[in-house]
């Protein structure tokens, strides 16, 4: 219940009684994955940015093939300009989901702000051949 009220309240814009919903479901199962995920979506939203990659982290730690938690962090990375973060989770998130189509794209888009255009072409292929 906790978690779903975090994610209603994130959705209205509410940022911090969405932290504190999921504070509640995360002390219910101090392991809930996707509530500590939220929670640093949260944070994110609230434009806490190292917070929220404790959060994203956190989840990582958890259970390392939780794809969504590496993609939220590389989201996170490619936004403050950090490519070479974003690249390494962005594999990742292609690793345990080859047609992922965000993982993709900013994996593409990395490598071709890094100045890797092979390897964005490379990506934009993979990515087309599943969307095309």
């Amino acid at each position: 219940y906790f978690n779903l009220m975090g994610l209603v309240r994130n959705a209205l814009g509410d940022c911090l009684e969405a932290v504190a919903a999921y504070e509640k479901a995360i002390k219910l199962d101090p392991k809930y994955k996707e509530a500590i995920c939220s929670k640093g979506q949260a944070y994110r939203d609230f434009g806490m940015a190292a917070e929220a990659t404790k959060q994203f982290t956190k989840s990582i730690e958890i259970d390392p093939n939780y794809a969504n938690a590496y993609h939220l962090r590389s989201f996170l990375h490619f936004s403050q300009g950090r490519h070479s973060g974003c690249i390494k989770d962005s594999i990742r998130v292609v690793e345990l989901e080859p047609k992922h189509k965000d993982g993709l794209y900013l994996l593409a888009l990395s490598y071709h702000d890094i100045g890797q255009c092979r390897k964005a072409i490379e990506t934009y292929d993979k990515l087309l051949k599943y969307y095309p």
